[in-house]
């Protein structure tokens, strides 16, 4: 992970995520923290994906 001022950009075949939301690339808000951000890899970040999908399907 990379933090210039106030931004974090995940290293390669990483995304960032505090758990709700993922991104490759964010600036910090005010009120944010870098603690507050951890990285996962792609496979995990695309696992979460599918998982989401499957929750949206209607039956």
């Amino acid at each position: 992970m990379i933090i210039q001022d106030n931004c974090i950009t995940a290293d390669e075949g990483k995304v960032l995520t505090n758990g709700d939301y993922y991104f490759k690339h964010i600036c910090l808000g005010v009120n944010d923290s870098a603690d507050n951000w951890s990285e996962i890899t792609d496979e995990e970040y695309a696992k979460v994906l599918k998982e989401q999908k499957e929750k949206s399907k209607c039956t």
